[in-house]
């Protein structure tokens, strides 16, 4: 099979590959600042949970990694859901992969929720 525009290509995207090249990288930064301001955590307690280096650690501390999280969190409850998640974090419930699984799933019900 081969396709004649890059637009058709374009429309064979899975669901998540948006959510995880351009959105994910907002979400580690926020869940970042969250364990680093608000838990008190190292850079490098915050590595080991998220399953990230402590060197994007430091970058997402600077604003050097993620897109804006302004657009992130103008989602409708975003920031309970991601408080929620960096307690599930903390007490061991959940781990980085599976915060991050989690937030995606949110983010793409909210987005349905707002388009549809």
């Amino acid at each position: 099979m081969s396709y004649s525009t890059t637009s058709e290509m374009a429309h064979l995207k899975a669901p998540c590959e948006e959510i995880s090249r351009r959105v994910l990288p907002a979400v580690r930064s926020i869940l970042v600042r969250y364990l680093y301001e608000q838990e008190g955590l190292t850079q490098l307690q915050i590595a080991k949970l998220l399953g990230i280096s402590q060197s994007s650690v430091s970058r997402y501390l600077n604003s050097q990694r993620g897109l804006s999280q302004r657009d992130i969190l103008e989602i409708p409850s975003i920031d309970e859901k991601l408080r929620e998640t960096v307690h599930g974090i903390v007490e061991g419930k959940l781990r980085g992969e599976e915060a991050l699984c989690s937030i995606c799933q949110y983010i793409r019900m909210m987005s349905r929720e707002v388009s549809g």
